[in-house]
């Protein structure tokens, strides 16, 4: 009874104990044969990031440097030297300048002319990028493209640092989904999207019944599309002009979303709205939608902003707006809605108006303005010169509501004037005035006695004289040159 029992089977015999350890290792290798491939291969994946493929893992960090050409050079990269890291699953760019882009024999041109492409055929494409420093990618036909033709395609972009991401004729930041859904999401850092000649900002494309999601958490997204038909941010459904899935846009941590282009700042082609709402966390965020801004949950602002000419800000019912010591510039022909702070912002009334002077006289411009009760207005007139351009610089100690040049010359005039009205860290701009100085006119002045044969007559000081008879008359005639 204390001896192993063998079992006898085909002239083969196995100890019985064998069995369970045969029958677990045979179900883990059935096991390992059902994992998805993406599961198998999580720390080992490809990345074609200016035109060079790199393959890296966590074991096995691949380093590269950019030059000022925009190429990426392995050679001698490290972790000392290096502006792109990758380790299978993120990209990280530090101080990256990329104007190459995938051109690769054999690729069967998924991610064709992109500066940085995934691409899986049969699953999921994510893709994590994480920013340091400034980095910049130009100058190629698509910027970043992320494409899974049968699974779902994700884009994380996370970091403190800044990326400038500009195509030519394909959106500047493409998600690609044929079948599943598709993700766009920007934690921290500043991102700003565009195509410089036919093409949106951003496309987030999925199935017909997918979803669509951005998502920007803190840092900020500015889209830009260029041309007739084309949009800053487009969610896209499909291969066909309709689809039936969920846009949504989602904005947390005080994280700001400027999208424009002549189609529209954020467009889709879904039989849904798209939907616009803050996070779940303590605070929201701004979108600007081609230029119409709305404020969702409740926004602690992390820099200055400028609301421009035909834009708009609206602090709506259930939303609020703390400056956090920030300045909001309201510029001439924007318009800015609600309180702030829990009060009133700064309102011109009356702007500068135009003023034609002689040359050497003195012009004034004024500006009337108000303000939320208790609420204190300051001052600042600026000026913007002939040879400036379009930049518009403070006058030293202009902060009244009235300004009055000095002597006007002939030099000042097409100069333009604005005012600067502040309360609360709110700021207001008023609409610009135009100086126009006109030449003071000189005169030739001639002396006609009559009659011709009398006392001396000397014009403007000269030496020439005509005699008159007493008590005759002279007519001194001026004329303007």
């Amino acid at each position: 009874m204390g001896k192993n029992i063998l079992q006898t089977t085909n002239k083969r015999v196995r100890p019985l104990w064998l069995c369970p350890l045969i029958k677990k290792i045979f179900t883990l290798f059935i096991w390992l044969l059902l994992l998805p491939v993406t599961a198998l291969a999580a720390d080992t994946n490809t990345v074609y990031v200016g035109g060079v493929e790199l393959v890296g893992s966590h074991d096995n960090i691949v380093y590269a440097t950019t030059n000022e050409s925009g190429e990426v050079i392995t050679n001698d990269a490290d972790a000392d030297n290096y502006n792109i890291k990758w380790d299978g699953n993120t990209l990280t760019l530090k101080g990256a300048y990329i104007t190459k882009e995938v051109s690769t024999p054999g690729l069967s041109s998924p991610v064709e002319g992109a500066a940085i492409g995934v691409y899986n055929q049969s699953g999921d494409a994510n893709l994590t990028i994480t920013l340091e420093g400034t980095n910049t990618i130009k100058d190629v036909s698509a910027a970043i493209h992320v494409f899974a033709p049968s699974g779902s395609a994700s884009l994380t972009i996370t970091g403190d640092g800044i990326l400038s991401a500009s195509s030519g004729y394909n959106p500047g930041i493409r998600v690609q989904s044929n079948t599943g859904n598709g993700t766009l999401a920007i934690t921290g850092a500043k991102v700003t999207a565009s195509s410089s000649y036919s093409g949106n900002g951003v496309q987030i494309r999925c199935g017909d019944s997918s979803n669509a999601s951005l998502t920007v958490n803190g840092g900020s997204l500015t889209a830009t599309g260029s041309g007739a038909t084309f949009a800053g941010i487009i969610m896209q459904f499909g291969s066909s002009t309709s689809g039936s899935g969920t846009p949504t846009v989602t904005v947390s941590d005080n994280a700001i979303v400027r999208a424009n282009g002549s189609a529209g700042g954020i467009t889709s082609n879904s039989s849904a709205e798209v939907q616009t709402a803050a996070g779940t966390g303590e605070s929201g965020g701004i979108v600007f939608d081609n230029g119409t801004g709305t404020v969702y949950g409740d926004v602690e602002l992390q820099e200055d902003i400028t609301i421009g000419e035909g834009e708009s800000l609206t602090i709506g019912d259930g939303a609020s707006l703390d400056t956090n010591g920030k300045t909001i510039t309201v510029e001439s022909g924007g318009k800015l809605k609600g309180t702030i702070d829990g009060k009133q912002p700064p309102e011109i009334t009356v702007s500068p108006v135009n003023q034609t002077v002689e040359e050497g006289s003195p012009a004034a411009f004024s500006v009337t303005a108000s303000a939320g009760e208790g609420e204190q207005l300051t001052y600042q007139w600026q000026q913007k010169t002939t040879d400036s351009g379009s930049e518009w610089m403070d006058i030293s100690d202009a902060t009244n509501a009235t300004y009055t040049t000095g002597q006007t010359t002939m030099a000042m005039s097409g100069y333009q004037y604005r005012c600067v009205v502040t309360a609360s860290d709110i700021s207001v701009i008023s609409a610009p005035a135009t100086l126009t100085v006109n030449a003071k006119p000189t005169y030739t002045i001639t002396a006609v006695s009559s009659p011709a044969e009398g006392g001396t007559v000397t014009v403007n000081g000269g030496t020439s004289s005509v005699s008159v008879e007493a008590n005759s008359t002279v007519n001194l005639v001026a004329t303007p040159n």
